[in-house]
């Protein structure tokens, strides 16, 4: 019976430890700073920046919170004929409409 309840004892724990280890996953993002670790073309990262800091939406710390990424769902790069790599932009997974046209 001690053996039973040891093993019944360890895959409680090993579900805990699963269950919390998925929700920390699934969790929102904590806030993201916009530099170039975020967004690596410096182009963009000042784009992304400038964006922040002047929608009336954001409260324009330098900084992506959860709220503000899901306000992110369309973005017009058109004719920022600089920008050379869009890499970081999957920060924004609410973005719906990207616009790169010259």
């Amino acid at each position: 019976m001690e053996r039973f309840s040891k093993i019944v004892s360890s895959v409680l724990s090993a579900s805990m430890m699963v269950s919390m280890m998925s929700s920390m996953a699934l969790a929102e993002p904590t806030d993201i700073k916009i530099d170039t670790n975020a967004f690596p073309d410096s182009k963009l990262c000042v784009f992304i920046k400038n964006y922040e800091a002047t929608k009336a939406a954001f409260n324009h710390d330098g900084y992506l919170s959860s709220d503000e990424i899901k306000k992110f769902n369309s973005l017009n790069l058109s004719g920022s004929n600089d920008i050379a790599s869009l890499e970081g932009l999957g920060i924004l997974r609410y973005l719906e409409t990207l616009n790169i046209s010259n």
